[in-house]
C-alpha cells in the first residue's frame, strides 16, 4: 500500500506538468439542489460545495501501465465524453458522464445531488484492451478548511472502529503516515459546518482517506486538501466494476449575528502620527546566501559627493558591473551616481570601487584594509563596506558582477531618508558551477523574459539559461507556426541579454515525445508514431529526421553554436502507443530500442556540428533508482540504455519529489554521465535536490517551470509561485549548505520576486499620518481558548496571539493593532457579522495601508470582501478584495501578489503564521475621507481587517 500509493502521487506530479501544456479548456456541467452546487468537467473532474464552501476542489480517474510508466486513459485525455444533467425524480439532479466510444475504455459516471444535502457518486467501468492496467480514481479531493480540527470516528471493511481528531496542521508529507482511515466502510466528520458522512459501496469498496495538506505534488499545491479514493486497482479486459461514495451533510444551525458597528467620531478613533511611514530598510539579506559575511558597525552614504570607480583598462564587459551599479541607483533610489577611472580618484573616500585585482589598481589596496581575501574560486568575490569606502573585487569578471549584484541588495534608507550601505565583510562564492533556469518564451519574452534576465536572474546569480524553444517561427516549418509563437529575431536578442548579465543560453527542442508541437493544426501525422495519439514522432521513418535535424540545425546557427542542445527525451510512452502496433516500420522493435537507436541519431548530427547533448534523464532509470520520474520499466532496461548512450552526453536529471534522498544523482555520476539536477516548485524538493547534487560533485541545479506557453506576460498572475521559485533555486545552488537557507521562513519569495520586478523610484521621504483605533469595532479575539470561542476556534494552541499588539512598526510602517480583529463572517463562522460600517476618518489621506488576512483560503481571485471608502462630498470608491492579490490567509504563504507578508511569525503551538499589508492609493487625496465600511462576500474566508493606517503627507 506504501509503495504503491508514492507511486501514484508521484505520477499524477508528471500528469500535471504534462497537462499544462496538452490540455485545452473544458466546460463544465453544474448542477444545484437546496445548499449543494457540483459541476464536472474532463479537466477537474467534479467539484462540490455546501453552503459555497468547497467540499471537493476536483477529482480524477486515470488508468495507467504497471510502474507508472504509460498513461492509457483519463478523464482529461478522453476525446469522447458525453456529459448531460438529468432531473431525479424528488427533487434531485445529477451529472451524468459516459464513455461509450473509446477502445480503452467504457463507463458510466454519476453524480446525484438529493434533498437534504446527499450525494451519490457512483462510477462503473469497463476495460477493453488486453494491456495488463491499473487504475486509480480520486473521488475527491476533500477541502480542509472544514475538516482541520474536526473529530471523526469510522469503520473499515474489516470491522475495525477507527476515531481520532484530524489535526490543525498535516503531521507528514508522506501520504502512508498521514492515512486516516484506508479501506474503509464509513467514516463521518464532526465538523463546523455540521456532520459530514461518507460511505463506500461497491464489488471493492477498498479506499483510503489520507491528510495530502504537506503533499507537494501537483494536486496538493492549489489548495490544502485530503485525498479520498481507490488506488492501483488492477482492471481486467470485458470485466465491468463498480464503485460508489455515498456523501451526506447533516448542516449546522447558524448562530445568531453579531451586534451592529458602533456609531463613533474619527476623534474617538484616529491617533495621529508624525511617523506614520519611515522609510528605513529592515535587516540586510543578501540571496544567494554568502559562504562567510560578518556585519561591523556604521555606514557608507551615497550622496553627491559619491563615485564608482572602474579600472583605467576597463572594457565595455568589464563595466557592466559598474553599470548594474549605477542603474540601480538611478532608476530606484533616485540618485545618479557618476563612473570614473581608477587614476581620477583622489582619495580613498565617497568611492565605490569595482574590478578584479588585475583589472582594477584600487582593488587590492582597498581589499587589503578592508581585511578582505578574494576567494580563488571561480566566480568568487570579495565585498567590503567601510564608512569611507566600498570595494567589490572578483576572482573573474562574473565574480566581480555578482558581487555587484549582492552590494545592490544592501542599498537601503535610513529613517532620514539618506541612502545607506550597512558595513560588511564578504567572501563568497558558489558550491555548484552550473545555476540554471528554464524558460518557456513566446512572443512577448523579450518584454518579459528581458526584464527577468535583469531583475531577477542576474540578482541571484544565475548563470545558465535553458530556453524552451521548439515553438519558434523556423523558417524550415512555416507549415506548424503559431501566431503567440516567438521570432527567431527575438529569440536571438534574448540571448543576447542573457549573455550581457553573464549568463550561458542553450536551446531545448522536444524530441521524440512531447512533440505534440510537430503535429500542431494536423500537420506532418505521417510521421506520427500513434496516428491516433500524435505525440511521439516515428524514429524509424527518414522524414522524421529531415523535420528534427532541420529545426534543431537553425537553432545551432541562432544561437551561435551553443555548447549543448537539449534534447528533451522525456516520458516517451507517455500518451499513446509507443511502439504503436500498427507501425510496420518500428515492428519487432522495443521501446527501449527505439529510445537508444533516436537518441544516438541525433547526438552524432549534433557532435558533427560540434554542439554537446543534453537531455532530460527519465528513461534511464527505473523504480527504486530515484523518489519519482523513473519511466525505464525494469531495472535492467535502465541499464542498458544507459550502457548504451556516450558519456559525454548530460543528463538534465529532473525529480519533483520533495525527497531527503535522490539516490539517482549517485547512480548518473558514478557511469560516467555530467549531470544536473532539476527541481520545480517545491522549496523542499529544492533544497534537498540542490544539496544531493553538492554532495555527489555533480555540475549544477536547473530549475524548471511549466508555465508560459503562449503566455508569459500572466507568468505573475498564473504561475508567480512557480517563477518565484527561481530566487529559491538560486540560493540552494549557490550555497546549499547554508543552515539559513533550511531555518523556517528565511523569506518570502514571492514577495521577493515582486519587490525586484518592480522598477519604480523607491519613496525615500519620511510621511505623517494616523493610526485607526479599531477596538470598538473588534469581533473575534485574537487569542483563542479552550473553548474555541476566539479567533477561528482551533484553541490556545493555534492563534495570532503573538502578532504584536497595541502600538507597533511592520515594515516601514506604524500600526496600532487591537486585541480583537475585525473579522466577517463565512460560513465555517456563521455568527460574524456580514460587514462592519461607519469606521470614522474625518481627514484627507493620501494613500491607506490596510493590515489584513482571511480565516481560510479560497480560489484565487475570488472577490472574499470589499473595503468602501466615502468621502465628505457623498462620492466613494470601492476596494475589491481579491483573495491571493490584496488579501490571503494567515496560513497562506504564496498569495498576495500585491500584498507583501509584513509579519511572518509562529502560533503558540508552533505553526508559521504571517499577515500582509496592502497599500492603496487614493486617487482623491485631496478630499476628506468621512468613514469606511468593511464588508464581506459569501465565501468560505473570513476577511479580517486588524489595523489601518492612513497617510497625510504627500
Amino acid at each position: 500500500m506504501h509503495r504503491m500509493l508514492l507511486l501514484s502521487l508521484l505520477f499524477i506530479t508528471c500528469l500535471t506538468v504534462l497537462s499544462l501544456s496538452a490540455r485545452a479548456d473544458s466546460s463544465a456541467d453544474e448542477v444545484q439542489v437546496g445548499e449543494l452546487s457540483a459541476a464536472f468537467s474532463p479537466d477537474k473532474g467534479l467539484s462540490l460545495t455546501f453552503r459555497g464552501v468547497p467540499i471537493i476542489h476536483e477529482s480524477s480517474l486515470w488508468v495507467v501501465s504497471p510502474g507508472w510508466t504509460n498513461v492509457y486513459y483519463g478523464f482529461g485525455r478522453s476525446r469522447s465524453l458525453d456529459t448531460s444533467v438529468q432531473e431525479i425524480e424528488g427533487g434531485g439532479r445529477r451529472i451524468l458522464v459516459e464513455e461509450t466510444r473509446s477502445d480503452w475504455m467504457n463507463l458510466r459516471y454519476e453524480v446525484s445531488l438529493f434533498p437534504g444535502s446527499r450525494v451519490e457518486i457512483g462510477l462503473a467501468y469497463r476495460w477493453l484492451q488486453d494491456k495488463e492496467a491499473s487504475m486509480e480514481y480520486c473521488i475527491g479531493l476533500f477541502s480542509a478548511a472544514p475538516l482541520a480540527g474536526a473529530t471523526y470516528e469510522g469503520e473499515t471493511r474489516s470491522g475495525e472502529k477507527v476515531s481520532g481528531n484530524v489535526p490543525f496542521e498535516a503531521v507528514s508529507a508522506d501520504p502512508f503516515q498521514a492515512t486516516l482511515i484506508r479501506d474503509f466502510r464509513r467514516i463521518a466528520f464532526r465538523t463546523r459546518l455540521g456532520t459530514l458522512a461518507l460511505e463506500s459501496e461497491g464489488d471493492r469498496s477498498d479506499p483510503v482517506f489520507f491528510d495530502g495538506r504537506k503533499n507537494t505534488t501537483g494536486w496538493g499545491n492549489a489548495h490544502p486538501v485530503f485525498w479520498c479514493g481507490f488506488l492501483g486497482s488492477p482492471v481486467q479486459k470485458g470485466e465491468w466494476r463498480t464503485r460508489r461514495l455515498i456523501l451526506k451533510l447533516e448542516g449546522a444551525k447558524a448562530a445568531p449575528k453579531a451586534a451592529p458597528s458602533p456609531r463613533l467620531k474619527a476623534s474617538q478613533v484616529i491617533i495621529e502620527r508624525e511617523d506614520a511611514r519611515v522609510p528605513a530598510t529592515g535587516p540586510v539579506r543578501i540571496i544567494p546566501t554568502p559562504r562567510k559575511m560578518d556585519m561591523a558597525e556604521g555606514v557608507f552614504r551615497v550622496d553627491a559627493k559619491t563615485r564608482i570607480v572602474a579600472g583605467d583598462r576597463a572594457e565595455a564587459t568589464d563595466l557592466r558591473a559598474a553599470e548594474a551599479l549605477q542603474r540601480e541607483l538611478r532608476d530606484i533610489f533616485g540618485r545618479f551616481v557618476p563612473i570614473i577611472r581608477a587614476k581620477s580618484v583622489k582619495s580613498a573616500r565617497h568611492i565605490i570601487v569595482l574590478g578584479e585585482l588585475n583589472r582594477n589598481n584600487l582593488s587590492e589596496p582597498l581589499c587589503e584594509k578592508s581585511k578582505v581575501s578574494v576567494p580563488d574560486k571561480e566566480e568568487g568575490y570579495a565585498l567590503a563596506v567601510t564608512p569611507q569606502w566600498v570595494v567589490v573585487a572578483g576572482r573573474d569578471r562574473p565574480g566581480t558582477y555578482w558581487g555587484a549584484q549582492s552590494l545592490i541588495q544592501m542599498l537601503g534608507f535610513d529613517e532620514a531618508g539618506r541612502i545607506v550601505i550597512p558595513s560588511a565583510r564578504i567572501e563568497d562564492y558558489p558550491a555548484l558551477r552550473y545555476r540554471g533556469v528554464h524558460l518557456i518564451p513566446d512572443r512577448d519574452s523579450l518584454a518579459v523574459h528581458g526584464k527577468m534576465i535583469e531583475r531577477i536572474l542576474a540578482r541571484y546569480k544565475i548563470n545558465q539559461i535553458v530556453l524552451e524553444c521548439e515553438y519558434a517561427k523556423w523558417d524550415s516549418h512555416p507549415e506548424i507556426h503559431q501566431p503567440w509563437a516567438i521570432s527567431k529575431e527575438d529569440l536571438k536578442k534574448l540571448a543576447e541579454i542573457a549573455r550581457e548579465h553573464f549568463m550561458e543560453v542553450n536551446p531545448l527542442i522536444q524530441s521524440l515525445g512531447h512533440c505534440e508541437w510537430i503535429f500542431k493544426g494536423g500537420q506532418n501525422l505521417d510521421i506520427a508514431e500513434d496516428k491516433n495519439n500524435p505525440y511521439a514522432y516515428c524514429p524509424s521513418h527518414p522524414r522524421s529526421y529531415d523535420f528534427i535535424f532541420s529545426a534543431m540545425d537553425e537553432a545551432v546557427e541562432l544561437f551561435g553554436h551553443p555548447r549543448f542542445m537539449h534534447i528533451g527525451h522525456d516520458e516517451v510512452s507517455m500518451i499513446g502507443q509507443f511502439p504503436s502496433p500498427d507501425c510496420k516500420k518500428c515492428r519487432g522493435k522495443s521501446e527501449g530500442d527505439l529510445f537508444i537507436q533516436d537518441t544516438l541519431k541525433l547526438y552524432e548530427h549534433l557532435k558533427a556540428k560540434g554542439v554537446k547533448t543534453m537531455m532530460w534523464g527519465d528513461m534511464l532509470l527505473a523504480i527504486g533508482e530515484a523518489p519519482d520520474a523513473y519511466n525505464a520499466k525494469t531495472l535492467e532496461e535502465a541499464q542498458r540504455r544507459r550502457d548504451a548512450l556516450p558519456k559525454d552526453i548530460a543528463i538534465a536529471d529532473w525529480h519533483y519529489a520533495a525527497a531527503r534522498e535522490y539516490p539517482n544523482v549517485a547512480i548518473l555520476q558514478r557511469e560516467g554521465f555530467e549531470v544536473i539536477g532539476c527541481t520545480w516548485d517545491s522549496h523542499e524538493n529544492i533544497l534537498w535536490f540542490a544539496r544531493a547534487v553538492a554532495k555527489e560533485k555533480a555540475r549544477g541545479l536547473l530549475q524548471t517551470t511549466w508555465a508560459g506557453y503562449y503566455g508569459v506576460k500572466d507568468e505573475i498572475k498564473n504561475a508567480l509561485h512557480q517563477i518565484s521559485a527561481y530566487i529559491v533555486a538560486a540560493d540552494c545552488a549557490w550555497n546549499p549548505a547554508s543552515p539559513a537557507i533550511a531555518s523556517a521562513a528565511p523569506y518570502n519569495a514571492d514577495d521577493l520576486y515582486m519587490q525586484q520586478w518592480n522598477t519604480c523610484p523607491l519613496d525615500r521621504r519620511p510621511k505623517a499620518g494616523f493610526t485607526v483605533d479599531l477596538s470598538a469595532f473588534g469581533t473575534r479575539p485574537l487569542k483563542d481558548d479552550i473553548e474555541g470561542s476566539g479567533w477561528l476556534g482551533y484553541g490556545p494552541e493555534q492563534d495570532l496571539r503573538n502578532l504584536p499588539a497595541g502600538n507597533t512598526r511592520l515594515g516601514q510602517i506604524a500600526f496600532r493593532i487591537a486585541p480583537q480583529s475585525v473579522m466577517l463572517t463565512s460560513p465555517l463562522l456563521p455568527a460574524l457579522p456580514d460587514e462592519v460600517t461607519g469606521i470614522p476618518i474625518g481627514t484627507a489621506a493620501s494613500a491607506f495601508h490596510f493590515l489584513m488576512t482571511c480565516g481560510w483560503p479560497v480560489a484565487e481571485g475570488t472577490e472574499v470582501g470589499a473595503i468602501t471608502v466615502y468621502y465628505l462630498d457623498g462620492t466613494q470608491e470601492r476596494i475589491p478584495l481579491l483573495y491571493g492579490r490584496n488579501i490571503a490567509s494567515w496560513r497562506d504563504f504564496a498569495g498576495g501578489r500585491e500584498a507583501p507578508v509584513v509579519w511572518d511569525g509562529k502560533t503558540p503551538g508552533g505553526t508559521r503564521a504571517a499577515v500582509r499589508a496592502y497599500a492603496w492609493q487614493n486617487p482623491h487625496p485631496e478630499k476628506v475621507v468621512s468613514h469606511m465600511d468593511f464588508s464581506a462576500a459569501p465565501t468560505a474566508a473570513a476577511p479580517a481587517l486588524l489595523a489601518v493606517t492612513g497617510m497625510t503627507g504627500r
